[in-house]
């Protein structure tokens, strides 16, 4: 046999193509762990899928390598929105129009700013 001809094994089937979409699909996973709009227990999976089609000889086999990962969704947000006639069709908008805009609120405001520029 030829020096260059391996054995062939995970870490060089498709010349290590098996080896980087794993790699990729670990990437997305410890991003999506890292991500504050992700619960952080929730379970991540890796799936890596090796299909194998021998011939009719069973001398060959064509294959096929499929790295999928399951993340964790997006956590879910609520809020109100309240509704109105507007020229006969109902809307909502997230701000009540009826509610005053209180005294203090341009000194909060002014106040996340300081906090925010530090």
């Amino acid at each position: 046999m030829d020096e260059n001809t391996k054995k062939l094994s995970l870490k060089n089937l498709g010349c290590g193509g098996a080896v980087e979409q794993f790699n990729v699909e670990l990437q997305k996973v410890l991003e999506n762990i890292e991500d504050e709009h992700t619960k952080a227990t929730a379970v991540r999976e890796i799936t890596l899928k090796i299909k194998i089609l021998p011939n009719e000889n069973r001398n060959n086999f064509n294959y096929l390598v499929e790295a999928k990962s399951k993340l964790a969704p997006i956590k879910g947000f609520g809020g109100v929105a309240f509704l109105r006639r507007d020229q006969g069709t109902i809307v909502a908008y997230e701000a009540n129009e009826k509610q005053m805009d209180l005294p203090y609120k341009n000194l909060t405001d002014k106040k996340m700013e300081v906090i925010n520029n530090g």
